[in-house]
């Protein structure tokens, strides 16, 4: 019964082994696209941040062209705007 327990043993060790070797492959298989699709994030989210920056000075740029133009209209959005504001604030 010694040598049935070792063949046994044997088998099932070689059974785990293949088991591992399978879940290192798939594991390996999905590793390539998860990393493409990290990088793809990554890149896309640097694109984000670097628009996330300009924003603020483009919008900069049009308010001063529009306090130069229409100086008048651009006062009344913004009291319009600050308006809003203060009933969205107080609610």
């Amino acid at each position: 019964m010694t040598s049935e327990s070792s063949q046994v043993k044997d088998q099932a060790s070689m059974e785990a082994e293949g088991l591992m070797d399978k879940a290192s492959a798939m594991a390996k298989d999905l590793a390539g696209p998860a990393g493409d699709l990290a990088g793809r994030a990554i890149e896309e989210g640097s694109e984000v941040g670097a628009m996330a920056q300009k924003a603020p000075g483009a919008m900069r740029d049009a308010l001063d062209t529009s306090l130069k133009q229409q100086p008048m209209a651009t006062l009344a959005i913004a009291g319009a705007l600050g308006f809003l504001l203060g009933a969205l604030w107080k609610s």
